[in-house]
């Protein structure tokens, strides 16, 4: 799988050797059989991701992650592509509450590879499987040291 990742925020310096192994991690874990060809991951802040909620959804609120699947086209044989786009800003916010800015922002890259896999996570029941599963793959992540050193300071 080839794995872009577009910067569009200033908080933090990305190292992209580490944030596309814990993504491919990620993905390994949700892929269920489908072949995926190529991933973008775009890498954003409040005022960028609001911007994408507001175009795609026509919902004007900020949120931590937003997946988007796309359909395999016939030469790519049923191989598919996708973009995740995560609000790095939301996880240094969020993160100060919980366990650290990169383990929020590696649940917002695992809860977008879930949502890649087809789950939702619209009713209470839906979302209690997400969030068991995601945290899972985050344990698994850490032990193989995938949740650190993925931003540097600017």
């Amino acid at each position: 799988m080839i794995i872009h990742i577009i910067n569009r925020q200033s908080i933090r310096k990305p190292h992209a050797g580490k944030i596309k192994a814990a993504i491919k991690f990620f993905m390994d874990k949700a892929a269920d059989g489908r072949d995926w060809k190529e991933l973008s991951l775009v890498l954003t802040d409040d005022n960028g991701i609001r911007k994408i909620k507001r175009q795609f959804f026509d919902v004007d609120c900020v949120t931590d992650v937003i997946s988007f699947a796309l359909r395999p086209q016939p030469a790519d044989n049923g191989r598919r592509t996708a973009e995740i786009v995560v609000n790095v800003e939301r996880a240094r916010l969020e993160g100060k509450k919980r366990r650290g800015m990169e383990h929020e922002f590696a649940l917002y890259l695992a809860h977008g590879c879930d949502h890649l896999a087809g789950h939702d996570d619209r009713t209470v029941k839906d979302r209690t499987r997400m969030r068991r599963r995601e945290q899972l793959w985050l344990k698994q992540a850490a032990k193989l040291n995938l949740l650190s050193g993925l931003f540097k300071l600017f």
